[in-house]
C-alpha cells in the first residue's frame, strides 16, 4: 500500500488545474469566460472560450493530473456559436438571404450588417440569444434594403474588415 497515491483534495485539484491553465499564454484572454470548478474529484469546465480547439487544448492540459477523476468540457466555442447562428439566421424564413455577420466575443454575440425591416432586427436577437452558450447578443444591424455589403469575420482585438455579399461578383474578360 506504500505506493497509493494520496487523494487529493478538490481544493488541491482546483489549484493545480488553475495554475496549469494560467500558466499558458494562449488561454490568457479566454480565463475571463471559463468557470473552473473540482467538485468530488470531477473537473467541471463551463462557460465560454474564443474556439473549440482552444477548449480541448485546455482540456488536454488537465486531464492527467494526478487525483483528477475526469473532465467535463462544457466550454462553448465563439467559432462553434458563429457557425450555429449563421446557420440559424440562413436557414429562418424572416432573416435568409440577410448580409447579416455574427462575431461572438466569449458568448457575447455582436450582430452587424443590414435588414430591410425592423422586425427582421427583432428576429435576428432573438434567434441568436436562444443557443446555450450566449450569454447576451448586442445588435448593430441597421434598417437598409439597398445594402449589399457583408460583415466578414472580424480581425484579433476588435477590428473588423469587409467583404462583398457572396453572388456579387463581376467577370471580367476582354
Amino acid at each position: 500500500m506504500g505506493n497509493a497515491t494520496p487523494k487529493r483534495s478538490d481544493r488541491e485539484l482546483q489549484q493545480k488545474v488553475e495554475q496549469i491553465l494560467f500558466d499558458l499564454p494562449f488561454l490568457h484572454i479566454d480565463l475571463k469566460g471559463m468557470h473552473l470548478r473540482v467538485l468530488d474529484g470531477v473537473l467541471y469546465m463551463d462557460g465560454n472560450i474564443s474556439s473549440a480547439l482552444r477548449g480541448e487544448l485546455a482540456r488536454d492540459q488537465v486531464a492527467n493530473i494526478t487525483g483528477l477523476l475526469d473532465v467535463k468540457n462544457n466550454l462553448v466555442g465563439d467559432d462553434t456559436l458563429a457557425a450555429q447562428i449563421a446557420l440559424a439566421l440562413g436557414q429562418d424564413e424572416r432573416t435568409r438571404g440577410l448580409p447579416i455577420g455574427v462575431y461572438p466575443q466569449l458568448g457575447v454575440v455582436r450582430l452587424s450588417g443590414s435588414v430591410h425591416r425592423a422586425e427582421q432586427i427583432s428576429a435576428a436577437t432573438e434567434l441568436a440569444s436562444k443557443f446555450a452558450g450566449v450569454r447576451s447578443v448586442l445588435s448593430n444591424l441597421l434598417i437598409d434594403p439597398s445594402a449589399d455589403m457583408l460583415y466578414v469575420m472580424s480581425a484579433q482585438e476588435g477590428g473588423e474588415a469587409r467583404d462583398l455579399a457572396p453572388g456579387k461578383f463581376t467577370r471580367h474578360t476582354n
